[in-house]
């Protein structure tokens, strides 16, 4: 069986994907990427320039940060800020989707008399409708870079929620609105 070892070798020094994330996408081994890692020095040497050329597209400032790098490497990070580029575009809708739910709630909230008998949960909604557009306004902010901390890796800035959590939220929102 042919393996792939351009594309390995190029996911590997982005450092895009782990040994595990590219096992499964090359049907090679986890150990054999690791062996042939070693045995070929191969570094993650490309992930700052990803992330700047990622950066840099985002900005609409894309200039010749790259032009040092060899023309191989340099299609290997076009490829890969390509990819980041997409997914934090992706990002950016879907908090604007989570914005406008938020929007919704605090609209129905504003509406909504409060009596004996929902004030807990109208209190209750008031709570989670804070808690999620604070979520929101600092998702926003740091998917648009107002916030960003120069050093600090993209992945490493978003707090991660489980899907369980995710959905939670959605259910509490969605059965809010629609009292």
């Amino acid at each position: 069986m042919k393996r792939d070892w351009e594309g390995i070798e190029a996911d590997y020094r982005t450092g895009q994907l782990a040994n595990r994330g590219m096992a499964t996408k090359y049907n090679v081994p986890e150990s054999t990427i690791r062996s042939r890692a070693n045995s070929y020095c191969w570094m993650r040497d490309l992930s700052t320039d990803v992330q700047r050329a990622t950066q840099a597209k985002l900005s609409r400032a894309l200039r010749s940060k790259t032009a040092h790098l060899a023309a191989g490497d340099r299609g290997i990070v076009e490829q890969a800020s390509n990819y980041n580029t997409s997914l934090i575009f992706s990002h950016r809708q879907s908090i604007s989707r989570w914005r406008h739910i938020v929007e919704r709630l605090v609209g129905a909230l504003e509406v909504i008399e409060i009596s004996e008998d929902n004030h807990t949960e109208v209190s209750r909604s008031v709570n989670n409708g804070i808690d999620a557009l604070g979520k929101a306004i600092k998702l926003e902010r740091e998917a648009y870079n107002m916030d960003s901390k120069q050093n600090e890796a993209p992945d490493n800035r978003l707090r991660q929620i489980s899907d369980e959590e995710l959905d939670a939220r959605v259910d509490e929102l969605l059965r809010v609105v629609s009292i």
